[in-house]
């Protein structure tokens, strides 16, 4: 059978019809990409209301289209440049994903702790080296890979149609409070005592203080002692990060999630409610009590204190993706400065407000909050007081010493006052959230405890007493709540990447 050129030309002409992947790729490409942005958008609208979603949109638009302008000017073969921005935008729209698959598949993550690599800045070097030997492959091909596109599309598309569920069925529902505090005691109102619950960012307990820090904190505690304090010398936080301990602490009650959780966005905004609309505010305002907050968290009404932090860089997380971490160290750099005078002045406050309160006449009826990052980084404070301004990495464990000591002065201050001030001794509560993060993990858990009830009566205190208990103890005591206790456990939990 002879074969002319026409016929061979309709014979293409035919198939280019019957297989048009290059047609309709690229618009599956674009379903695809906005699909998975309305996704992230949607679940980063949960919980931070400060998104700019107008400039979010316009980048990640601007970022498909000058790839797809990019690869097509470098594979002239548009079905392989089409498979080539898929491959580009797959990791970036799904990073998480695909580096846990990759540590997993490669075992890096004792690689990368012995190399003091991020995760991130080493599955972004492989992703590289695979991009770059596709752009060769690809580039060099003069075969339309259309079966492969093929199959590229249908996992695309079914990718998208879990994306669309996924963000229409997405819910910020798997973190949850269990063993809920029902306090139905109605006590005495005038015989309500002030409760100061003074709570001490990353304080960890005396003995971390002896094994990691080679420093010996009981002068401190024991002083309090001295004053009439139970100091819980065996204590542990419940959890190992703030908003968790303090959802915790605050509602009396533990969050459903297993030892090594990691939270995703919408999880943090579920444990910021709780936070928000806790258990022993909700009691103690049946009971006429009056408040006064201060902590970067909202209570009821009462908006937290603005600080600024890194993890302000909500838009630059979006726009960086799996970069932000690697680059994160060069960023805070460039905020640093504002950082720390932010924190040295939130913490200058925190003490003159406890300096405030210890020279008024103690009443009856009152519920004061004090949140201390004194002791959390940055460390702007020396021994004294003073703004230590910039500090090199290697001296943070003296700096967080430093500050320590200046924290405990201040806290002996005020309860000297408080204690010798006319009128009913008050309840007073100083306690860490959770230990450092500066050495291992276990001391992570190990925390300040101290209590201080008017007549002295511990006899419901104990050792190993945990923040979830403390309000069950405080509520039973004082109030003849008859809330049982729970059994003192600490876990450890993680809050996901953004990406």
């Amino acid at each position: 059978m002879n074969f002319t050129k026409k016929s061979i030309a309709d014979t293409q002409a035919v198939s280019t019809k019957r297989y048009p992947v290059h047609r309709f790729h690229p618009h599956l490409v674009l379903l695809y990409f906005f699909a998975c942005l309305f996704s992230k958008i949607f679940i980063y609208k949960l919980t931070i209301n400060r998104l700019d979603l107008l400039y979010i949109v316009c980048f990640y638009t601007a970022v498909f289209f000058i790839a797809k302008y990019f690869f097509a000017r470098l594979i002239r073969n548009r079905v392989n440049a089409d498979l080539l921005l898929t491959v580009f935008l797959f990791p970036v729209l799904f990073f998480t994903t695909v580096a846990d698959v990759f540590l997993r598949w490669l075992h890096l993550d004792k690689i990368l702790s012995l190399l003091h690599l991020h995760q991130n800045t080493a599955v972004i070097v492989i992703f590289i080296i695979f991009f770059f030997i596709a752009c060769i492959i690809l580039s060099r091909s003069d075969v339309k890979l259309q079966r492969v596109a093929q199959f590229v599309s249908l996992y695309i598309m079914g990718l998208l149609i879990f994306k669309v569920f996924e963000t229409a069925f997405y819910r910020s529902n798997h973190v949850s409070l269990q063993n809920n505090m029902q306090v139905s005691a109605k006590p005495v109102i005038n015989s309500a005592p002030d409760i100061y619950y003074i709570i001490m960012d990353c304080y960890t307990g005396n003995e971390s203080f002896l094994k990691y820090w080679k420093y010996d904190n009981s002068n401190f505690t024991n002083e309090l002692k001295r004053k009439g304090f139970y100091v819980a010398d065996s204590s542990r936080s419940n959890y190992n990060f703030t908003r968790s301990s303090l959802a915790s602490s605050l509602n009396g009650s533990y969050l459903n999630v297993k030892n090594d959780a990691k939270y995703s966005t919408a999880d943090v905004d579920t444990i910021l409610h709780a936070i928000k609309n806790n258990q022993v505010v909700s009691f103690l305002k049946k009971l006429n009590y009056q408040f006064l907050f201060y902590t970067i968290f909202d209570i009821e009404n009462w908006k937290g204190n603005d600080i600024e932090n890194a993890d302000d860089d909500t838009f630059l997380k979006i726009v960086l993706g799996p970069f932000y971490t690697p680059l994160s160290d060069r960023i805070n750099k460039r905020k640093e400065p504002g950082i720390k005078k932010s924190f040295y002045d939130y913490n200058s406050r925190s003490f003159y407000l406890l300096d405030s309160l210890s020279n008024t006449e103690n009443h009856n009826n009152h519920f004061f909050l004090i949140h201390s990052l004194a002791t959390h980084a940055p460390f702007v404070m020396d021994p004294d007081g003073k703004f230590t301004g910039s500090i090199t990495y290697e001296a943070r464990k003296q700096a967080y010493l430093q500050e320590v000591q200046y924290a405990n002065k201040r806290l002996l201050a005020f309860v000297d006052k408080i204690l010798s001030a006319k009128g009913p001794k008050p309840v007073i509560i100083i306690q860490g959230d959770h230990g450092s993060h500066l050495n291992d993990l276990d001391e992570t858990s190990t925390i300040l405890n101290c209590y201080y009830f008017p007549g002295q009566d511990y006899h419901l205190l104990y050792p190993s007493i945990s923040p979830v208990n403390t309000f069950r103890v405080v509520f039973n005591q004082f109030f003849n709540a008859g809330v049982p206790e729970l059994a003192d456990s600490s876990y450890h939990v993680f809050y996901g990447s953004l990406y």
